[in-house]
């Protein structure tokens, strides 16, 4: 089947019918029921990227150059692109409302275009990440594997883009995740998200399925003609062919579809021999059986389709397993010696990876070749600090006996603006002297995190940090135009600063990572301080 593309009048006419469905009152009709109303949105305006910054959006999305400030003020200026994809993500429901009764003339959604928006928000992750603001690179790359898994339905070609955008955000993560890795949550998170969206390992088979039913129900005995015609590049007329032909065109296409389909059950090593002996028999049959043509005209390249598959799912059970390995280094302090059980599968092998620790982290190797590149494939993945180990948890720490501890708590922020700078701290002279009920041999500490909103809407985050728990003092923090982009004359701002005393039996080192199960929050406050 070789589908069409929309142009963008057809997408209007398609906005409408996948809106059409659930028709909701004004006040509930956001975020839809649908999440592929808000992706056709998109596609019709976003702003196209072209030329150098097309090129640049790629090389920064692959890990090969670091973003320019112009790529980076277009990439702002796609923030309700970003936020509305985003959104889209989290519906459970996408139905983009194909016509499989079309047959050859079915329509797509705009793919070359969700492919470019789906470049924009991990480029956007790229960028937070070099601000230190590594949950929302994390969300934004969850998002990506969201929208992807909305375009794997049964279309073949949707299938194919939406490994792409995994394949991108999976290169993202992996740069990001060295830094990443030293919270806790952020990783179970991920873990999390990445299961949601692993769960289907089927997809190939169901688009082998949808191709044989939309040819044997709705392919019309013209369109089944003039496709074997093109096949044979000859210059006949439909009256000239057999009256038979597209319904011995069919039994043939039928019968070959269930043996690919058959085929595609077997695991990998398995399924491309066997596969490769189907096609080889079918070009064979073509050159002596009219009816072979039709199949020659619509059957996809199904062995460099289940590469790619493979591939993909191998990737994401890679990144999946290394997410685990990195867990235990975030709870532990230090690297498994062996892969823990249970992990998700090298898909070309049917086994768990091989599993090594190294100088700068780890590596999660194949124990079966890619029989396209004919090479065993392998994943390494960095340890941020490898260098300083993380001491282990104090083994006399009891949380369990409390007693009281005095700490300063931060009660107002003192800010100070400029053309070009905001600085924000605490104001010493509001620290307040609390008391707190903490374990025995129990470390403790102060978490802050900050957020800027302008007009009520979140512009900047990402800056906090840890420090000693004693003095309530976080340091200064300056926010400069010619990096943040704020601020801006005439703009008023809101900071707003979560502060929370915690425990914990991880002491205290070089990138302290102090999240374990004997992590405790004692004492939370949020201030406000609006800058004008």
């Amino acid at each position: 089947m070789r589908p069409k593309f929309p142009s963008k009048t057809t997408m209007l006419i398609l906005i409408a019918a996948v809106s059409a469905a659930g028709v909701a009152p004004p006040a509930a009709a956001y975020p839809p029921e649908n999440a592929a109303v808000l992706y056709y949105k998109s596609c019709l305006t976003y702003q196209t990227p072209v030329g150098k910054i097309a090129d640049e959006l790629r090389n920064v999305v692959r890990g090969e150059i670091e973003p320019s400030d112009e790529l980076v003020k277009f990439v702002e200026g796609q923030a309700q692109t970003i936020s509305a994809v985003v959104t889209a993500s989290g519906i459970k429901n996408c139905d983009w409302g194909h016509n499989y009764a079309e047959g050859f003339e079915m329509l797509l959604p705009g793919l070359s275009d969700m492919r470019n928006i789906s470049r924009i928000v991990l480029a956007d992750a790229v960028i937070k990440a070099r601000n230190g603001d590594y949950a929302t690179t994390v969300d934004r790359c969850i998002s990506v594997f969201r929208m992807s898994r909305h375009l794997k339905d049964s279309v073949l070609i949707s299938n194919l883009v939406a490994i792409a955008m995994e394949a991108m955000a999976t290169s993202v993560l992996q740069d990001a995740l060295p830094a990443a890795a030293t919270d806790a949550e952020t990783l179970k998170k991920l873990k999390a998200a990445l299961a949601d969206v692993a769960v289907d390992h089927n997809t190939l088979a169901r688009s082998m399925k949808m191709e044989l039913d939309v040819v044997a129900k709705f392919a019309t005995p013209e369109e089944i003609t003039r496709a074997v015609i093109l096949a044979t590049g000859s210059d006949a007329k439909l009256s000239d062919l057999p009256g038979d032909l597209p319904a011995k065109g069919i039994a043939y296409y039928t019968e070959y579809m269930g043996r690919i389909i058959n085929a595609l059950q077997l695991p990998y090593g398995q399924a491309i021999p066997e596969i490769k002996k189907i096609e080889a028999e079918m070009a064979a049959d073509a050159k002596k059986k009219r009816e072979a043509m039709l199949t020659t005209a619509l059957a996809p390249a199904v062995t460099k389709a289940l590469d790619v598959n493979v591939k993909s799912d191998t990737d994401l059970n890679a990144l999946r397993t290394a997410i685990e390995i990195y867990l235990i280094k975030a709870t532990t302090g230090n690297l498994p010696d062996s892969l823990p059980a249970g992990m998700p599968k090298d898909m070309f092998s049917g086994k768990d990876f091989e599993y090594k620790k190294t100088k700068t982290g780890f590596t999660l190797r194949c124990r079966a070749k890619n029989l396209k590149t004919g090479k065993i494939e392998q994943y390494q993945f960095k340890v941020a600090n490898l260098g300083f180990p993380q001491p282990p948890a104090i083994a006399n720490a009891d949380p369990s006996r409390r007693s009281a501890r005095k700490f300063q708590a931060p009660a107002r922020l003192h800010i100070e603006r400029s053309a070009e700078r905001i600085s924000v701290e605490v104001d010493r002279d509001s620290l307040e002297r609390i008391e707190l009920k903490v374990g025995a041999n129990m470390v403790t500490g102060l978490n802050h995190k900050m957020r800027i909103y302008r007009d009520g809407k979140l512009i900047s985050s990402g800056y906090g940090g840890l420090s000693g728990a004693d003095k309530g003092y976080i340091g200064t923090t300056h926010l400069n135009r010619s990096i943040d982009k704020i601020p801006q004359p005439g703009e008023t701002y809101v900071v707003e600063i979560d502060f929370e005393i915690f425990e914990t039996d991880i002491p205290t080192q070089h990138m302290w990572s102090p999240r374990s199960g004997r992590y405790k929050v004692l004492w939370t406050r949020t201030l406000k301080h609006t800058v004008e």
